[in-house]
């Protein structure tokens, strides 16, 4: 294969997995979850005091930290950071500044958690869970003041992390490092993932804006970035949900003798790691020659 036909190829796997990545967490692991009372909430499934809560929310704690761009001759396309979660807005009207950019792009800060847990007089029956990006999403027209919100998608951008380092040319290579870890933050454009309804206009736009070929576009069945429900299963703290814990070997011939010399004396001694215990290899230089 040319290098062409392998980046294809690869490509086309790509997409695959994450067609399959989204239909398990769709078809399979969200029912399980809610037969087990545990629930994703999307925004269609809100009730009326679920919204005057999460509303309370997105007041008191998200939208202070939030910095809405629009985009405008005054405001071009910003750099999106690595692996952060954005929405592209498309807006009708004038800002209070007067300017009518017809679109704008909201990042979602880092430092805000992926999930909320709902109290239990909001969660009916179970536990119920929400996305700080559904929150956004739903009270997006009270970031806009004035404006009318037509549209919103979530996208998100990753960047080619790889870190470029030429040990004989540096003098200070802890510093050489620290200055790339920023910039691989804003290193080339490799994929961009939009949800999959977001329209054709809007998807050419962000494709144009960040510079990247077209098989490098995933349309997302779902939530941008699988990662985030990882906070879910640390939210749910029941044991009965998790593998049972692995507990590492030690050797019985360690076990037995007190000195590790004296086990060695009689046979050699194989550690399989990570299922044997590192700990054999710490106690050998701490306690082996006692």
């Amino acid at each position: 294969m040319t290098p062409q036909e392998s980046l294809s190829e690869i490509s086309r796997r790509a997409h695959a997995l994450v067609e399959e990545q989204y239909a398990i967490l769709n078809q399979e692991i969200l029912p399980l979850l809610s037969n087990e009372c545990i629930r994703v909430l999307t925004r269609e499934s809100w009730t009326q005091p679920q919204i005057n809560y999460l509303k309370e929310i997105f007041h008191q704690d998200i939208l202070p930290v939030l910095s809405p761009i629009g985009l405008d001759p005054a405001h071009p396309f910003p750099r999106i950071l690595n692996k952060s979660l954005n929405f592209i807005v498309k807006l009708d009207g004038k800002d209070a500044f007067g300017r009518n950019s017809g679109r704008a792009i909201v990042q979602v800060p880092r430092s805000l958690p992926h999930l909320i847990e709902l109290p239990e007089e909001f969660a009916a029956d179970g536990r119920a869970f929400v996305f700080i990006s559904s929150i956004i999403n739903y009270f997006m027209t009270e970031i806009f003041i004035g404006m009318t919100v037509l549209e919103r998608y979530q996208f998100r951008l990753t960047r080619n992390s790889d870190i470029f380092l030429d040990e004989e040319e540096t003098e200070d290579l802890l510093r050489a490092v620290q200055g790339e870890l920023i910039h691989r933050q804003y290193g080339d454009e490799v994929r961009l993932e939009i949800t999959h309804h977001c329209p054709s206009d809007l998807e050419e736009f962000l494709q144009a804006r960040c510079d990247i070929n077209r098989d490098a576009i995933y349309r997302i069945p779902g939530s941008v970035n699988l990662n985030r429900f990882s906070d879910l299963f640390d939210l749910i703290k029941d044991q009965k949900y998790y593998f049972k814990p692995f507990t590492q070997n030690m050797p019985k011939m360690l076990k037995r003798n007190k000195s590790y010399f004296d086990a060695l004396q009689k046979q050699d001694i194989l550690l399989h790691h990570p299922f044997d215990s590192f700990q054999a290899v710490v106690d050998f230089f701490t306690r082996g020659r006692h």
